[in-house]
C-alpha cells in the first residue's frame, strides 16, 4: 500500500496535507477524479491502494448550497456515502473533512452534540458525516472551521488585498468562531492517524474571535491603515443563515494524541518532542501565515 489519496487536494486544507503527506501520496484534480464519479473512484482505490483516503472535496459556498440544495446533498452527502462504502469494502480508512456548521453554533461545541444545522450546507455535511460512519465506524470525521492558509484565497488575503488597494472593507461583526491555520490542521490529522482515531473529532486553533476583531488584528500586525466597515449578516441579506457563535472544543483531540510525540510546534509554549498535540492560539498561527504572505 502507498500513501494518502487526498480528494480536493488543491484547496486550502488539501494543499497543506500534501505538504506533509507520506511518499506515494496523490491529490488528483476534480477534472481527473470527481467525488461524484463512483466507478472512477473505485478504480483509483484498486490501482493505488492508499493507506488512507482524505476527502476535502465539497460544495462549500454556503449561499449556493441554500439555492441548490439538491446539488449540495449529492456532493456533500450522498457522494460521501458512496466513497465511504467503497473505502470500507477495501478496509481503507476514510477521513471525511466536515464542519462546525452541522451544529447550531450556540457556544462551545462538543462531538457528542446532536445535529442541529441552521442552513442547507450544514444539513448536507451532516448527511455526509452520518453516511460516512454508517459505512464503517472505523472511519474518521474531522470537523474544522474558518480555514486560512494555502489555496488561492482566504479572509486574511481578502482584508490585505482590500486594504492595500484602499477599498472599503465590509467585515462581519456578529459572528464568532476560531480562525484555523490549515498547516496546523494538517498536523492534527496526521497525529490522529498515528493515534488510530476514529469517529468524530474536532480540530482547530485555540481562542475565539469575530471577523471584525480578526480584521483589526491583521491591520495592526501589518501596520496598515484600512477602511473597515462593520456589517451584520442581516445587512448583507444573504440566502443562508449562519451560526452566531460556533467554537469547536478540541479537548477530545488533545486526549487522543496525548500519548504521542509530536515533531511540530502547535502552541507558543510547545517545543519539538513534547508529548501530545496542543492547539496554539489563532493569533500565533495567523502571524505565521502573514509572514508567509510577505515572501
Amino acid at each position: 500500500m502507498t500513501g494518502w489519496l487526498v480528494l480536493g487536494g488543491r484547496g486550502r486544507l488539501g494543499s497543506a496535507l500534501m505538504e506533509i503527506a507520506p511518499t506515494g501520496s496523490e491529490a488528483p484534480g476534480s477534472e481527473t477524479l470527481n467525488l461524484c464519479t463512483t466507478s472512477a473512484l473505485a478504480r483509483k482505490l484498486d490501482q493505488m491502494e492508499p493507506t488512507r483516503v482524505i476527502n476535502c472535496a465539497a460544495l462549500t459556498d454556503v449561499d449556493q448550497c441554500e439555492s441548490d440544495p439538491e446539488r449540495a446533498h449529492e456532493i456533500n452527502g450522498v457522494a460521501v456515502g458512496r466513497l465511504a462504502r467503497a473505502c470500507a469494502d477495501r478496509e481503507i480508512q476514510l477521513c471525511q473533512i466536515s464542519t462546525d456548521y452541522v451544529l447550531s453554533g450556540d457556544g462551545l461545541l462538543h462531538e457528542e452534540q446532536a445535529y442541529d444545522p441552521v442552513n442547507c450546507y450544514g444539513e448536507s455535511k451532516a448527511l455526509g458525516e452520518q453516511l460516512c460512519l454508517e459505512a464503517s465506524p472505523d472511519h474518521l470525521v474531522a470537523r474544522v472551521q474558518w480555514l486560512f492558509g494555502g489555496g488561492s484565497s482566504d479572509f486574511i488575503r481578502f482584508v490585505c488585498d482590500r486594504a492595500l488597494s484602499y477599498q472599503v472593507i465590509p467585515v462581519i461583526k456578529d459572528q464568532v468562531s476560531i480562525p484555523s491555520y490549515t498547516r496546523d490542521l494538517a498536523r492534527w490529522i496526521r497525529q490522529l492517524f498515528k493515534a488510530q482515531a476514529n469517529g468524530i473529532v474536532h480540530i482547530a486553533n485555540a481562542g475565539e474571535t469575530s471577523r471584525w476583531d480578526q480584521a483589526l488584528s491583521i491591520c495592526e500586525t501589518l501596520e496598515i491603515r484600512a477602511h473597515l466597515k462593520p456589517v451584520t449578516w442581516t445587512d448583507l441579506g444573504r440566502p443562508a443563515k449562519r451560526p452566531r457563535r460556533s467554537v469547536l472544543d478540541t479537548a477530545h483531540a488533545v486526549a487522543l494524541t496525548g500519548h504521542l510525540k509530536t515533531d511540530c510546534l502547535t502552541s507558543e509554549t510547545a517545543s519539538p518532542g513534547r508529548e501530545g498535540m496542543h492547539p496554539r492560539p489563532w493569533q500565533s498561527a495567523q502571524n505565521e501565515w502573514l509572514e508567509q504572505l510577505k515572501c
